[in-house]
């Protein structure tokens, strides 16, 4: 059950989910009534607020709509997850309310005895406001909490209220419900699994496309790393041949599909000293995945062509936290020019403040949804930095199997990219 908590920064916060209320409050027991139940199930779309880390979940057509038209200023991103249920009532199904909290900015999904909680109980009433009957779940039994061999089992995660406001992920995949527990959410059912209700037999869907971090070597037996986001933006980090000294960024956004990876992408080289006089370098980057298994890349350059063979690094497809990255750093930030030494601070909240003798400079890291990677923002907070005032924003990640950040961002109005490898105390 959702208790209520302090809600200042709630009200502060980004009123996404009220916008997908106002929007959809007219017509939203029209579209529960006709065309949706007529179908056997429906599908529920899963949708991630970076800004806000929230997660939403709908059945509804013109939120869909709505959200995957770039509604609400494009902050809400599907996720790749989705499941289906019942759209109406059947034998042992039991109606879903949902919930609309303007204090919190955020909708829940009640079973039964809390939908009746939420409505009556002065507790929850100022908090929480009835929107409809949206589809209908079994719910397991207490005494023998099991969704049995005809069902499939859907997980209740919750943020703990994290951040200052309450949020619910509802998903069929245990990969999501073990990356939630890792950052910090608790699970919300009954049974061994916590099993919050049951759906239809199905085989949840999950995202299926080069998005995740890959890893592998070239051709030059040089070891590498690629980012893939889910809409095609990608990094490819290369070192020293037999080395972890990195030597080559290439960045750019792919055409991804079917199978096929092609792009017109930059090269950057990563500097070894100051002001060495590299620059950017246009590069063709076309090849193969496999998605969630292979990935095969060609990268001719006149600098020195590559072929790349990677493999998907298991669970790298979902979010990640930040507080772990809380400490100092030390290490170089740097261009395709040169790089200088340099040092910053990182919060538990992904904010930093650093410097080097160029320039001071903040920004943050937030999780991404879509891959085990941070958004990255940068500014200038003294004299203006190598790559401007800013902000200029990109990805950042922790190197696999080490406690090195590394983070890129493209100049504003150049093909450079502004990079940082920091190494944490």
């Amino acid at each position: 059950m959702v208790e209520p908590i302090g809600n200042a920064s709630c009200r502060a916060s980004i009123r996404a989910y009220r916008s997908i209320r106002n929007a959809v409050a007219i017509v939203a027991s029209v579209l529960l009534a006709a065309p949706i139940a007529s179908a056997q199930v429906v599908t529920a779309v899963e949708y991630y607020n970076a800004s806000l880390n929230h997660y939403f979940v709908t059945v509804l057509p013109n939120e869909v709509g709505i959200l995957d038209g770039g509604g609400l200023g494009g902050a809400w991103k599907r996720t790749g997850y989705t499941f289906d249920v019942w759209p109406g009532p059947g034998p042992g199904r039991s109606g879903i309310c949902r919930f609309f909290s303007e204090t919190y900015d955020t909708h829940f999904y009640a079973r039964p005895e809390e939908c009746d909680a939420l409505k009556t109980d002065p507790k929850y009433t100022p908090y929480w406001t009835f929107e409809a009957v949206v589809f209908d779940l079994v719910i397991p039994e207490a005494a023998t909490p099991s969704c049995g061999t005809g069902a499939t089992k859907l997980y209740r995660l919750y943020n703990s209220g994290q951040g200052g406001g309450p949020n619910h992920r509802y998903t069929a995949s245990q990969k999501v419900v073990a990356s939630m527990h890792a950052q910090g959410w608790v699970s919300e059912g009954v049974g061994v699994d916590v099993i919050s209700a049951c759906l239809p037999l199905q085989t949840p869907v999950e995202p299926k496309s080069a998005a995740g971090v890959w890893t592998g070597s070239t051709s030059l037996n040089e070891p590498a790393t690629v980012i893939v986001e889910t809409d095609g933006t990608f990094y490819i980090l290369i070192h020293a041949p037999g080395s972890t000294t990195e030597t080559v960024i290439v960045y750019g956004k792919a055409d991804v599909d079917s199978g096929q990876f092609t792009a017109n992408a930059t090269s950057i080289p990563v500097a070894t000293e100051d002001e060495t006089g590299g620059v950017a370098r246009p590069i063709a980057v076309d090849g193969t995945y496999a998605s969630q298994a292979t990935l095969h890349l060609a990268m001719p350059d006149t600098a020195g062509s590559r072929v790349l063979d990677a493999g998907f690094d298991a669970g790298s497809d979902l979010p990640v936290g930040v507080a772990g990255l809380a400490g100092s750093y030390v290490g170089f930030t740097g261009h395709a020019g040169g790089r200088i030494t340099a040092n910053f601070a990182m919060q538990a909240d992904g904010t930093f403040i650093g410097g080097n003798d160029a320039c001071n400079f903040a920004g943050s890291l937030a999780p991404r949804v879509d891959v085990s990677v941070y958004d990255f923002t940068i500014r200038a907070t003294s004299r203006t930095c190598i790559f401007g005032q800013g902000p200029i924003s990109g990805i950042a990640f922790i190197a696999p199997g080490s406690n090195r950040l590394l983070g890129a961002a493209q100049f504003i109005g150049s093909s450079d990219l502004f990079y940082l490898v920091m190494t944490k105390q």
